[in-house]
């Protein structure tokens, strides 16, 4: 399956797991090496029943101390050993409120609810964690309950402690499946888990855990690419179907990922479009599927819209099904017309109150109502997401703050009905973490969308989406779900960025203009690589510096190196930069001279800073919402003349400005001006814009 380096020697491997005391698993492997037969194998013949003598030695002191009936530390801990959870977990229990600091029972007690997925009180592995160093009898084991137990709150935690694991186990199946799958989740980087997958790939043939194990060797034989004719390929695809037909939605989600992050569009979407065939209820292939449409040459406007509207019948519809919940809105409304006050409750629901665009935006949007006296309205701002420093600034902005990422969909809506929402508004779209299905259940009269996503939802429930006259064309509003609510113009919070040191001359003194790309990788795909490949030929005495979270992967910098050398571009002229942070960030922006923007899904967020800090670019004006952010940015700055019509006048206006330094300077010494003093920085009035636009939307809600 995999190449003969990495085969593991099972008998080592069984006698790690018994010296372990994971005796199940050393059992399930025994069975396994039986099923292959070994009667020519003398090493195997004469080692299989001294393994299995010590696995039964284990089996009968579980016998003897039933028929005593005695329930005590030992039987517990033999029975967590050989896998049956729930009689270890009745034991432990009871164990514990006689012995409520007893370190083993503590460590069993943790063990056998994390396997039987019981809610346990959080001091417990706050004790263990403590201890961890001074049991190291115990360490390998308590490392990876720490790591199980932290994934819901600290992945970066929980996989440190599963490192730690596995520096004094390196060969445990389950340890390595774990750290492999979780690093992947976190970086999206195939290459970095290699090693790791031919010790996971050990673990039981009927497990989901060996299923996404293979899924992980197919992803990398695909990556590889190797001579094999897809022999190699091949052969895992067949191995996956037969052994785990059930699971080929996930295998499908997984590689979806993988193409993802490496800017392959068309293949990842290939990917979900077989997951929703798989499992046409699956809403993260469907969440997936519609997001990554925007990223697409290809995909049309009336496709993300069938999309879309596919995911609510095959989504929501059954959902609401399920849960019939119809919220009644006249005494809401009733007693808002009859207040005085008219103050209107205003939520606002997003799993990125972090570190995050989004939390940038609605942070200087609330600062700026707040400044302009705008007490009629009541802001509750919803996080879907474990408090941090940023969520928690919120709270000086807004009437209040909860965190509900505990709450299912259904006990949100039902939370935001029972405090009188007025208008809710949706902060994600289709990204993750959403919470559209809370939206489904219609909590509050009155809902809209907005900075999540550039495209239909798909719920009828949801009433508009908040756009602006450049990204959304009059004609345009059929392509929605939502009406089309929009604000005069784009803006962005560049006003509260102070102390920022901008450089106003070239970034070399020699001669050598430096292009730049900081965009997410996912927008950097084939045809803008031709595109920057064609502009670097043209302009010889230029190089190229990308920094995106995909950079920090041997794999994928030799990947944009051969596909440059391949397009005649010197493997020297492109450099790249690990991201980092925000400082570092605004920092780099010192090293360049014009921004590469992305096609056809093009900037936001990064257009905005990238004119903060005063280096031009050229956009293209492409066809939909989504194409069309970075041209709108520029449009609102009132510098048209670097917007580009098509791919071709893209690639005509960067090599002009690529080989006039005299105009790269004068930008570099006006545009940030011309920015700040532009309607796309002006956060004061697109906020009273704003919350004039709810007034008036609210209005007409109760007139109607």
């Amino acid at each position: 399956m995999l190449a003969n380096n990495y085969q593991v020697d099972k008998l080592e491997l069984i006698e790690t797991l018994i010296k372990n005391n994971k005796l199940g698993m050393a059992l399930d492997l025994l069975k396994e090496l039986e099923k292959t037969g070994f009667s020519n194998d003398e090493i195997l013949k004469r080692n299989h029943p001294q393994l299995m003598m010590k696995i039964l030695t284990h089996y009968k002191n579980i016998k003897s101390l039933e028929q005593l009936e005695i329930e005590n530390q030992e039987l517990a801990f033999l029975y967590l050993n050989f896998q049956e959870f729930k009689k270890a977990h009745l034991i432990f229990e009871k164990l514990y409120l006689q012995e409520p600091n007893n370190f083993e029972v503590l460590y069993g007690l943790a063990k056998s609810s994390l396997e039987l997925d019981l809610t346990i009180d959080p001091q417990i592995f706050y004790s263990l964690e403590a201890e961890s160093n001074a049991r190291q009898e115990y360490h390998t084991e308590i490392c990876e309950i720490l790591g199980d137990f932290y994934l819901a709150e600290d992945q970066n935690k929980a996989l440190y402690f599963f490192a730690q694991a596995l520096d004094r186990s390196p060969l445990n199946p389950s340890l390595n499946f774990k750290f492999a799958h979780l690093h992947f989740s976190i970086y999206q980087d195939i290459y970095a888990i290699e090693k790791f997958l031919p010790y996971a790939l050990e673990q039981a043939n009927t497990s989901i855990e060996k299923g996404i194990t293979l899924n992980y060797a197919l992803m990398l034989a695909l990556e590889k690419n190797e001579k094999d004719e897809g022999k190699l390929a091949k052969s895992l695809t067949d191995e996956l179907e037969n052994l785990f037909p059930q699971y080929l939605d996930i295998f499908h989600l997984l590689r979806g990922a993988v193409y993802t992050s490496n800017g392959d569009v068309d293949k990842a979407i290939s990917e979900f479009l077989q997951a929703v065939s798989c499992d046409q209820c699956l809403t993260l292939a469907h969440d997936n599927l519609i997001m990554l449409s925007h990223y697409s040459h290809s995909i049309t406007s009336e496709q993300i819209l069938e999309f879309s509207q596919n995911y609510y019948q095959k989504c929501i519809h059954p959902f609401l099904e399920q849960h019939k919940i119809d919220f009644d809105f006249s005494n809401l409304i009733r007693n808002f017309q009859e207040n005085s006050k008219k103050t209107i409750k205003v939520g606002m629901v997003s799993p990125d109150f972090k570190i995050h665009p989004v939390f940038f935006w609605i942070s200087s949007l609330l600062k700026h109502a707040s400044s302009d006296g705008n007490n009629n309205f009541e802001i509750h701002c919803y996080a879907s997401i474990s408090p941090n420093d940023y969520s928690e600034s919120l709270r000086s902005m807004c009437h209040k703050l909860e965190y509900v990422n505990h709450l299912s969909d259904v006990e949100l809506a039902e939370k935001i009905y029972a405090d009188e929402i007025h208008i809710l508004i949706d902060l994600s779209g289709h990204t993750a973490g959403n919470r559209l299905k809370t939206f489904a259940l219609k909590p509050a009269p009155l809902q809209i969308t907005w900075l999540g996503q550039a495209g239909p939802m798909g719920l009828p429930q949801i009433d508009y989406m908040i756009a602006d006259p450049f990204v959304v064309r009059e004609g345009e509003e059929a392509f929605f779900t939502e009406k089309v609510y929009r604000m005069p113009h784009t803006s962005y919070p560049a006003q509260d960025y102070e102390n920022l040191q901008i450089n106003r001359s070239l970034a070399r003194n020699d001669g050598i203009i430096v292009l730049g790309s900081f965009n997410n990788s996912m927008k950097i795909n084939k045809e803008v690589l031709e595109a920057w490949a064609q502009v670097l030929n043209s302009v010889p005495k230029s190089i190229l510096l990308m920094s995106n979270h995909s950079v920090v992967s041997t794999h994928y910098r030799k990947k944009i190196l051969d596909f440059f050398s391949d397009h005649r571009v010197d493997k020297e002229r492109i450099e790249f930069e690990n991201p980092s942070d925000k400082e570092a960030y605004f920092q780099r922006f010192n090293k360049i001279d014009i921004a590469l923007d992305p096609f056809p899904f093009t900037g936001g967020t990064t257009t905005h800073e990238t004119l903060m800090m005063s280096i031009p670019l050229i956009s293209i004006n492409g066809n939909k919402f989504a194409h069309r952010n970075s041209a709108d940015v520029l449009y609102f700055s009132k510098l048209d003349e670097l917007i580009a019509i098509d791919q071709t006048d893209y690639i005509n206006k960067l090599i002009l400005l690529a080989n006039s330094p005299e105009r790269i300077i004068h930008y570099k010494s006006s545009i940030r001006e011309r920015y700040l003093n532009s309607a796309a920085a002006d956060m004061k009035s697109y906020s009273k814009e704003f919350f004039n636009g709810l007034r008036y939307l609210w209005n007409q809600k109760i007139q109607n």
